[in-house]
């Protein structure tokens, strides 16, 4: 009688943790197709976005006095023209703004076509950065 009943006992404990790991496995599976869904539809992407833009609104502090952003818009297209612009212009840019004699100038665009006709604009831009 013991033994039958340590064999329905230890049948019992093999019968739960076999259940035990068809949820494991089940669960598994759940989390795996929910990241896969998210990352396929870049959800794991926006709310890392999100988080980000929160953290950086939270933490923002005011723009300094002394940094000047001399920008390109519209208005600036449509006075010195279309994109690109010539190299040399962008020299006469920076002999200008090194007039006030700023402690540094940073030149953000990108030079990636040449240009056309060939000009000695490279030659300005570098003289002008030195």
């Amino acid at each position: 009688m013991r033994a039958r009943s340590l064999l329905s006992m230890s049948s019992l404990v093999a019968l739960k943790n076999y259940f035990a790991l068809r949820e494991w496995i089940a669960l598994l599976l759940v989390m795996l197709l929910l990241a896969a869904g998210l990352g396929w539809q870049n959800g794991l992407g926006r709310i890392d976005l999100t988080l980000y833009d929160q953290l950086i609104t939270a933490s923002a502090r005011p723009a300094r006095d002394d940094i000047i952003i001399v920008a390109i818009d519209d208005y600036s297209l449509a006075e010195l023209g279309r994109w690109p612009w010539p190299r040399e212009l962008h020299a006469q840019l920076i002999d200008q703004l090194s007039l006030a004699q700023p402690r540094a100038i940073g030149l953000d665009v990108i030079l990636s076509e040449p240009e056309r006709p060939p000009r000695l604009g490279d030659a300005a831009l570098q003289a002008a950065m030195a």
